[in-house]
């Protein structure tokens, strides 16, 4: 009778020291951590605050940097739209400078 209890008791051993089997390239990482400096987030408050000051650096730089882009954009529709303004009126000079050379020719 021993030897068909010993039997189970081997094979099960086996399958669940089978399955407790990691590859060496897989590093296991314990559920819970008791006393081990380097899972710890050493909680400060005033470490939290410099984080949020410096976010708040980076959002107002961000900031200032997409208003000068947009300020820049706005210039240089301005300064378009200056340049086709003179152009139209360049143009227009030319237009009554030939349309009045036409009509001196019709007068004569």
């Amino acid at each position: 009778m021993r030897p068909i209890f010993l039997l189970p008791t081997v094979i099960a051993l086996s399958i669940l020291t089978g399955c407790a089997y990691q590859p060496a390239r897989i590093g296991s990482v314990p559920a819970i951590i008791i006393d081990d400096g380097r899972y710890e987030r050493g909680y400060d408050r005033d470490d939290d605050e410099d984080r949020w000051e410096r976010r708040r650096e980076w959002e107002e730089e961000r900031w200032e940097r997409e208003r000068e882009r947009r300020e820049e954009a706005r210039e240089r529709a301005q300064e378009r739209r200056e340049r086709l303004r003179e152009r139209w009126e360049d143009r227009h000079d030319e237009w009554e400078d030939r349309h009045d050379d036409w009509e001196d020719r019709w007068d004569d």
